[in-house]
């Protein structure tokens, strides 16, 4: 005799009921069948009996372990993922409310006055380097140059 799986609809229809806390339409054997119903139903209920703060607990303190974060680290220097994790990103940032989550953000940091300030005293250093002042005087003395043959030549016409 074989066993046919819910379909789609009883599962979500299903899982509605378990969301409002009416009793389900179906038997729970019959439903645990389909793996959606499983992993769906399994969250709702560690929601409704508040697991969900000790699961988050048990994570953190597990990712913190050194032997985990080792081989975290080790596998995401593994050229493959590398690439996935890149083309997965430029992706995500590719989208468009993306692209406007961040240009607001940007310009609130900009907009802030100890990041203007630090610029401003960053560009007081900057400007007064040796090499820096150099590279300014001639671009300034080339710049004249340029000006000053432009004028002749309007003269001279």
């Amino acid at each position: 005799m074989k066993q046919e799986k819910p379909c789609i609809r009883e599962v979500n229809e299903n899982l509605r009921l378990v969301e409002e806390g009416k009793p389900l339409n179906k038997s729970l054997r019959y439903l645990n069948q389909s793996c959606q119903f499983k992993k769906r139903f399994d969250i709702l209920m560690d929601v409704k009996f508040g697991k969900t703060e000790k699961v988050k607990e048990y994570q953190k303190e597990y990712q913190q372990r050194p032997e985990i974060k080792a081989r975290q680290k080790e596998y995401y220097q593994i050229p493959e993922v590398k690439a996935r994790i890149k083309v997965k990103n430029k992706e995500y940032r590719e989208r468009p409310e993306v692209k406007a989550r961040i240009k607001v953000k940007n310009k609130e940091y900009w907009e802030r006055p100890e990041v203007k300030a630090r610029i401003k005293e960053y560009q007081k250093e900057y400007y007064q380097r040796p090499e820096v002042k150099a590279r300014l005087k001639a671009k300034y003395r080339e710049y004249q140059k340029e000006y000053y043959q432009k004028k002749k030549q309007e003269e001279q016409k």
